[in-house]
């Protein structure tokens, strides 16, 4: 079975003063006026729907699961190695 792992992408940085955001992929220079235009904007670009905030940071990371692959089964040859 494999393992699933969170992935955590910073989205949205704040721009001071206030509630302003920026994307931090793409437009950098767009500032929108709330952190709900942000999430809604973060949203119609990439479709992600699960956020983590960091408040004291001022960041919003998108997280994604991705699955991790099992190692293959070990390979012996004849003799057992």
């Amino acid at each position: 079975m494999a393992e699933i792992k969170e992935q955590k992408d910073l989205v949205l940085q704040r721009v001071p003063p206030g509630d302003r955001w920026s994307p931090v992929n793409g437009d950098t220079k767009m500032v929108l006026p709330s952190l709900t235009e942000g999430l809604e904007y973060i949203f119609q670009r990439d479709g992600q729907r699960d956020f983590h905030l960091a408040a004291l940071d001022g960041k919003v990371y998108a997280v994604s699961e991705i699955e991790i692959a099992p190692p293959p089964p070990k390979k012996f040859n004849l003799y057992g190695e």
